[in-house]
């Protein structure tokens, strides 16, 4: 059976013992929306350590949330007021061009659309309130 590729996030199996649901044996694990995750592989410009962070997420057919976009952070990133800030920004992927950022997206995004469920509480607030209002 071949390798399966090395994973650009970290995944703790300690995400269930904070009171977050998993199914147990599962490879899907359940999160909040706030949840950062800590990056296994360097920053592809500048070797900084990598997390990621999600900001929009989607309802599947089976009522779980999945992320549909993502963001990643470095920690070499400077203050956003310094006269660095434009320089590191243009060098990290700001812009769709750079493809080891854009790449580097791309199968985070599809990494956590594959193994982590979110729990979205303002949106399942929403719908209840939707659902009583009915």
């Amino acid at each position: 059976m071949p390798a399966l590729p090395a994973s650009d996030v970290a995944f703790s199996p300690a995400l269930t013992g904070q009171g977050l649901a998993s199914a147990p044996c599962s490879a899907i694990r359940v999160v909040e929306t706030g949840h950062v995750f800590r990056g296994v592989k360097p920053c592809p410009y500048c070797g900084g350590k990598l997390s990621f962070s999600t900001s929009e997420w989607q309802q599947e057919d089976d009522g779980s949330w999945v992320a549909t976009e993502v963001q990643i952070e470095c920690s070499n990133e400077p203050d956003i007021d310094s006269d660095e800030w434009w320089e590191w920004s243009h060098n990290h992927g700001d812009q769709d061009y750079n493809d080891a950022w854009y790449s580097l997206t791309g199968r985070v995004l599809r990494e956590l659309r594959t193994r982590v469920r979110f729990i979205c509480r303002a949106n399942a607030a929403s719908q209840q309130q939707g659902e009583a209002n009915r």
